[in-house]
Order: structure tokens, then sequence, then C-alpha cells
């Protein structure tokens, strides 16, 4: 892969390497900020899914395949990340209350949501088979997660139990036919 090729892919991929990198950046930062009631995390979170929003339009005017063609950033995957993006915001403000009330771990809270989304970007953009299962798993596994993240609780956790057990049974049928 040439420089200029290897240049094109990380400009095709920026938005996903924005959310991963602030995915990482919230989670160090969650357990420096203080305890309190989370705001902070919050709007740091919306902000880097609004700045992979902003990555996302700048590159929207033409096809950007990457990574040797299994990766395309086209009209197609934009919408779709555009609803990802205005989905996790909405999802970010609205569990807002419901983490206070729960008390849970806001930051991991907010990561796992944007590991998530990060999954969803990558399967909207996919061209291959592989990408999509990468994509599809990188989800999933966020969602797993998120499933049992009451750990108190028993139901959560059999939920969460039960949710992985699915996942693999259908990810043996996805991957084996």
């Amino acid at each position: 892969m040439t420089d200029a090729a290897l240049y094109q892919s990380i400009l095709a991929s920026l938005p996903e390497i924005v959310v991963v990198t602030g995915a990482c950046s919230l989670l160090i930062l969650g357990q420096i900020v203080p305890k309190g009631p989370g705001h902070f995390l919050v709007w740091a979170s919306a902000a880097t899914v609004l700045v992979a929003a902003l990555a996302t339009l700048l590159l929207a005017g033409e096809v950007r395949p990457a990574y040797s063609g299994m990766f395309i950033a086209d009209r197609f995957a934009v919408f779709f990340k555009m609803v990802f993006y205005l989905s996790t915001i909405l999802t970010f403000l609205l569990s807002r209350k419901y983490a206070e009330i729960e008390e849970i771990a806001l930051s991991e809270y907010y990561v796992l949501l944007l590991f998530a989304l990060s999954g969803m970007m990558i399967m909207a953009s996919a061209t291959d088979l592989l990408s999509i299962y990468v994509g599809l798993e990188l989800m999933a596994l966020s969602t797993y997660v998120l499933t049992g993240f009451l750990r108190k609780e028993r139901r959560s956790n059999e939920a969460a139990l039960k949710y992985v057990v699915l996942g693999g049974v259908s990810t043996g049928i996805f991957l084996c036919g």
C-alpha cells in the first residue's frame, strides 16, 4: 500500500477513528474527572459524536474507497451514519436521568455506546462480508455488556447471558451459512 493509498484510507475512515479515539479518551477521563452528576461525560460524548458527524459531512462529497475496497465512504454510508449519530446523541441525552437514578458508572456506559456506534458505522461503510462481520461483532459485544450493565440486578445478568448465547449461535449460523 502506497502512502497516498494509506492517506486515502485513513481519510475515508476518519469518522470511525474519531469515535474510537473519543471513546478511549472518555474511558481515561472517566477515571480522572471526580464522581458527580456526570454531565461533563454526557457533553463530551455528544461532542465526540458531533465531531464525527462533521468529519462525515466534510467527506460526503465524493465516493472514497479505502483499504483495498473493503471499506467505502459514499452517500449510502453517510446517510446511515447520520441516522446512527442522531440516535446515539438521543440515547446519551435521554438516558442521562436514568443513569443518575440507577447510579451506574457513566464513563463506561458512554464508552460502550460509542463503541456500539463505531460498529454500526463500520457496517454502514463495509463492502464485504468480513468487514460487516467485524462491525457487527463490535456492536454486538458492546450491547452484550450494556445488557448486563446493572451488575447487582439478577435479571440484567440473566438477560446478558441469554443474549451472549443467542449471539454466539446466530454468529455461528451467520459465518457457516
